[in-house]
């Protein structure tokens, strides 16, 4: 489009327990370095996904409507 703005690509993570329904906290983490953002476990600190974003993922809005997380690239 005219601002250059591309979706590069979409990953289904399917979270045991769901989020929102309070079995589980989530933390979504910009991985700059590697080109990726790693879903971690608040509970427990482990990565329970890590996914593919394209260079520089820097900004990240998560929407609970959709169930989305968007990533800006730099």
């Amino acid at each position: 489009d005219a601002l250059g703005q591309q979706i590069l690509g979409r990953d289904v993570i399917d979270f045991a327990g769901g989020v929102g329904d309070g079995e589980q906290s989530l933390a979504a983490v910009s991985c700059y370095g590697e080109a990726a953002v790693a879903i971690v476990d608040l509970l427990t600190f482990q990565v329970i996904a890590q996914v593919s974003v394209g260079e520089g993922p820097q900004e990240m809005s998560f929407s609970p409507e959709l169930g989305w997380l968007f990533v800006g690239n730099v």
